[in-house]
């Protein structure tokens, strides 16, 4: 048995944006159509409305990435992720607080 793998891609008539999934695609035309741009999801940390669901999950994501921000060490930045915290010790730290050594 031989199978056939076929991609479907949707392209926007207005804007001409390519998407993969008919999900996607519907997602997007949500911004062309004034009747569906309706801002019916909102946040209950702050004043932001959302399109649809997916767009507000990731507004809400911000919010809690804003609790959980890692102290560099070294220096008074603040990075949101530790992976971001260890970039910036290993490339862009430039020590400000006094090193202090144990005797």
């Amino acid at each position: 048995m031989m199978y056939v793998y076929t991609t479907m891609v949707f392209k926007c008539g207005v804007c001409g944006n390519i998407s993969y999934t008919k999900y996607d695609f519907n997602i997007h035309n949500q911004k062309h159509d004034d009747s569906l741009r309706i801002r019916r999801y909102k946040c209950d940390r702050c004043d932001y409305k959302a399109y649809n669901s997916a767009t507000l999950n990731s507004h809400i994501a911000s919010h809690i990435r804003k609790l959980t921000k890692h102290e560099c060490p070294n220096c008074d930045k603040f990075a949101e992720t530790k992976k971001d915290l260890r970039y910036h010790l290993r490339y862009g730290c430039i020590r400000t607080k006094p090193l202090i050594l144990d005797t």
